[in-house]
């Protein structure tokens, strides 16, 4: 009945107590209950004619009088097969966690085995291991992470969050804290991180997942996911301090360099790896006529840089000519590299931008 819903929702908005005494309406679950002072544990096990099984202490608090008479009228008011309605349900309670949790954590809500059982068995919910569940249309990196025994961490948690990798495996990353074990299971291809922390399940934020990928990949990979979080807003201002005071101390000023301008990892990368080089980008710069460019070098070379995507379209390539045409009118020289070239042959886009800057001094 709608208002014996509404009666148990209300209850349960209040939180704290009536949290508590909503568990205690699951037969066969425990509770604790903070009264007077002292914390009363409870087993219930349910009475006949009653949905609450109380200690005497509660009893004495005239608002749970009223509420275990509200319920016992809620009781006589709808048949005793309608009663799971009012018990948390292992779906629902898994929805709220992030879609994955263990069995311990779902028994704190007051979910028995048997409730777990009966949801594996009905297809909502599927056991990932031992005391470990999770809804069906969980990413199969994090179940994969989650059965190997921790949390989806470094470049697998990054592209869970849209930011950009420098990486091409497929590998899984999974952080386990320090103490935690791996779990062998079938088709491991996973990475363990063995960082400090609690061993936990799901994904790590943006923070956490880009500490791990710089001690996991180094300078380069770091670099270019950190602009790329700070692209996308992932890493706020204190976010971005914390990271850095994280960092060996030689590594901060890759932090300190960044920029949240970039409009991809490739260009990340470029930028990084020029001023390693002594060379100075200036990064999207506009320019009449062209447009927005990626780089502009000694306010005479237009430097351009396509990412994974496919760039060859005719559409987007006639648009490139027409760009590099009207540039070369300005005075400009236009250099483009895709991301084979910038990830795989850089020696030879050193060597291109070099022999561009010398073409402009002889020129100058």
């Amino acid at each position: 009945d709608s208002r014996t819903t509404t009666t148990w929702k209300s209850f349960w908005e209040k939180g704290g107590l009536w949290r508590a005494l909503l568990l205690a309406a699951v037969p066969g679950c425990t509770t604790r209950a903070r009264v007077h002072g002292r914390t009363e544990r409870t087993r219930h096990a349910g009475v006949p004619g009653s949905c609450i099984c109380a200690t005497p202490l509660l009893l004495q608090n005239h608002r749970f009088r009223a509420f275990v008479s509200r319920m016992l009228v809620a009781r006589s008011r709808i048949g005793r097969g309608d009663h799971n309605r009012l018990m948390l349900d292992p779906t629902t309670t898994l929805h709220r966690m992030g879609g994955l949790a263990r069995g311990r954590a779902l028994g704190a809500f007051g979910i028995s085995r048997k409730a777990l059982s009966r949801a594996v068995g009905a297809g909502t919910i599927f056991r990932v291991r031992a005391g470990v569940f999770a809804l069906p249309l969980t990413p199969p990196a994090v179940l994969s992470a989650a059965a190997h025994g921790g949390a989806l961490t470094c470049t697998s948690a990054l592209r869970i969050h849209g930011v950009w990798v420098l990486s091409e495996e497929d590998a899984v990353h999974v952080w386990l804290g320090r103490n935690g074990r791996a779990h062998p299971h079938e088709n491991c291809r996973c990475v363990s991180h063995r960082f400090d922390g609690p061993t936990r399940l799901g994904v790590v934020d943006v923070e956490a997942a880009l500490l791990h990928l710089y001690r996991c990949e180094g300078d380069e990979s770091f670099f270019a996911s950190f602009e790329s979080a700070w692209r996308l807003g992932l890493v706020s201002t204190a976010s971005r301090a914390r990271i850095r005071s994280e960092l060996p101390a030689r590594a901060r000023w890759l932090v300190d360099f960044a920029r949240g301008n970039s409009d991809s990892g490739l260009e990340s990368l470029l930028r990084l790896r020029l001023h390693l080089e002594g060379i100075d980008l200036t990064s999207q710069v506009p320019i009449p006529g062209v447009g927005r460019v990626d780089f502009v070098v000694d306010g005479r070379l237009i430097i351009e840089v396509d990412g994974r995507e496919n760039h060859a379209a005719s559409e987007k390539r006639h648009r490139d000519l027409v760009r590099d045409a009207v540039a070369s009118g300005l005075g400009y020289e236009t250099l483009r590299f895709d991301y084979a070239q910038v990830i795989h042959d850089w020696p030879a886009v050193s060597a291109a931008i070099r022999g561009a800057l010398r073409r402009a001094g002889d020129r100058a």
